[in-house]
């Protein structure tokens, strides 16, 4: 698989409101808008956005890949952060790398 990705890493947060679920430096992730698949590298310029439920699937600082089921929500990208509010996050485990 030929490598996209610049090596930058930014923080993501995954918050409910019962706290935070995760927090991480990742060099991408992929996420269901509402209008279809988004995805975010380092450097994004500003979004907000409505969210709904699926997968969401990130690229660690180390390689490896992280996945999670979340909810409806809001998704607020700066170009050092991801924050993703949510009702529902759930972490499901990945023996692959996905495809996209």
């Amino acid at each position: 698989m030929r490598e996209i990705f610049s090596g930058n890493t930014y923080t993501l947060s995954l918050l409910t409101p019962s706290g935070t679920v995760f927090r991480g430096e990742v060099v991408s992730v992929v996420l269901p808008g509402v209008s279809g698949k988004l995805g975010v590298l380092a450097g994004h310029m500003p979004l907000l956005s409505l969210l709904r439920c699926g997968s969401l699937v990130c690229r660690e600082r180390g390689g490896g890949w992280l996945q999670f089921e979340i909810g409806e929500g809001v998704l607020d990208v700066t170009p050092d952060s991801v924050e993703i509010m949510t009702d529902h996050v759930e972490k499901v485990p990945i023996s692959l790398a996905p495809r996209f």
